[in-house]
């Protein structure tokens, strides 16, 4: 692979980088313009780690640096680490949401009336929900892509020793 296709491909990663911190900015932003949430970096974590794993997984074959089969194994590693953490963690979140109380969840930076803050623990739920289900459906799909990978060249290898 030469060096314009290399730092083609890391321009393009750069973009999808940006793309999902605007993906993250605009999907808490209607949580954080009313209030002060403690859990921004915790719904963050879920938001990009399910838009990257998904990402890698539908681009699996056109992304450079997934072509090494170290690294291949280093992100299925990885992944089984992260999706025990996320799956902790989304628990935890859950816990504190079954108090549906906005308090818990952080200070409020404007007044909200009973219906606004109903309205707006419905968004929270909702959106942990969605982001946290994505991120581990992504990690477990893009797991399952490694491991594919992986049988198809042990299938090619065997067949190829056996002709």
């Amino acid at each position: 692979m030469n060096t314009k296709t290399v730092l083609l491909q890391l321009f393009q990663e750069f973009i999808w980088w940006g793309i999902t911190a605007a993906i993250c900015v605009a999907v808490l932003y209607p949580i954080t313009s009313k209030m002060d949430y403690q859990y921004v970096v915790l719904n963050s974590f879920f938001i990009v780690i399910g838009i990257t794993s998904l990402r890698y997984f539908l681009f699996f074959n056109s992304l450079f640096f997934l072509q090494n089969v170290w690294v291949r194994f280093g992100i299925f590693v990885t992944n089984l680490i992260l999706w025990m953490v996320v799956i902790n963690k989304y628990e935890s979140m859950f816990q504190v949401l079954d108090i549906f109380d906005t308090s818990q969840l952080g200070k409020p930076l404007v007044f909200l009336s009973i219906s606004a803050q109903t309205e707006l623990m419905k968004y929270i739920y909702q959106e942990i929900l969605l982001s946290g289900l994505c991120a581990l459906i992504g990690l477990v799909f893009l797991n399952l892509r490694i491991v594919g990978s992986y049988w198809r060249v042990a299938k090619i290898r065997f067949t190829a020793r056996m002709q």
